[in-house]
């Protein structure tokens, strides 16, 4: 399970900040990203 989360997390992140996911990196605030990022992290690691 643990292996799972630590190769999710990296595609995850991928598909929801970079060109070839949602794009959200120039799209959001930094705080949002943040705030979307440990909400990510939160959820995949409990």
């Amino acid at each position: 399970m643990t292996l799972i989360n630590y190769l999710a997390q990296p595609l995850v992140g991928g598909l929801l900040f970079t060109g070839y996911g949602t794009a959200f990196v120039g799209r959001v605030a930094p705080a949002w990203g943040a705030v979307i990022t440990l909400t990510l992290f939160v959820l995949r690691t409990t």
